[in-house]
């Protein structure tokens, strides 16, 4: 009986060492699997394809907004010329239009004389005067006015002397006394300068004498 006893109590022993191994066991394994999730690394970036995807992408807007700015700026210089080109024509138009007249009294006083067979100079004179009192007007509507030249002092930004002659009289050197071609200006700037004849001081007697030689 007491052998049977031993036998038994043997074998809950065992049976107590197998649970606590057990028990061991099955802790480990937590324990292990909790220090796995612990060290599982974070969440990887996006891979090299994906980066240069959207690398692309962003390289294609920015030449598609390259390519529309470039383009708008290349319409606004066609316009820009277009505009300058239609102002330069219409402003042309206009000066034409102005002097159209003109030639319309040119012909009326030549058609005159041609059906009237008159040898009156006055009245072709007077056609001819108040033409070309017209035609002036036309210029001075379009900033075209003539130089003021005789009687003012030379000055070579309006005027060239092409002829000079000793001044005479109360006239001072430097005067423009003659005007051989009318000079005109446009606004501030110089169409055509004044083709002048200009009055010099006249040379002394002391001047005029041949210098004595000496031996």
């Amino acid at each position: 009986m007491a052998r049977s006893r031993n036998v038994e109590q043997s074998k809950d022993e065992d049976s107590h060492i197998h649970v606590a191994e057990s028990a061991q066991s099955q802790d480990s394994s937590v324990d292990g699997g909790e220090g796995d999730l612990a060290a599982e690394p974070s969440a990887p970036e996006a891979p090299w394809e994906e980066q240069l995807a959207t690398a692309t992408q962003e390289a294609e807007t920015y030449k598609d907004r390259f390519l529309r700015a470039r383009a708008d700026l290349e319409n606004y210089r066609k316009r820009s010329i277009q505009s300058i080109t239609e102002g330069v024509r219409d402003g042309q138009r206009q000066t034409f239009e102005a002097i159209l007249p003109v030639i319309d009294n040119l012909e009326r006083a030549v058609d005159y004389q041609e059906q009237h067979k008159t040898d009156s100079v006055e009245d072709l004179l007077t056609g001819v005067r108040m033409t070309l009192w017209q035609l002036r007007e036309v210029l001075e509507r379009q900033e075209v006015k003539r130089i003021a030249a005789l009687g003012e002092t030379f000055d070579p930004r309006y005027h060239e002397a092409v002829e000079v002659q000793p001044a005479d009289g109360e006239v001072e050197a430097d005067t423009v006394v003659g005007e051989i071609q009318a000079g005109y200006l446009f606004g501030d700037a110089v169409l055509r300068p004044a083709k002048v004849r200009v009055a010099q001081p006249r040379r002394t007697a002391a001047t005029d004498e041949e210098p004595l030689e000496t031996t």
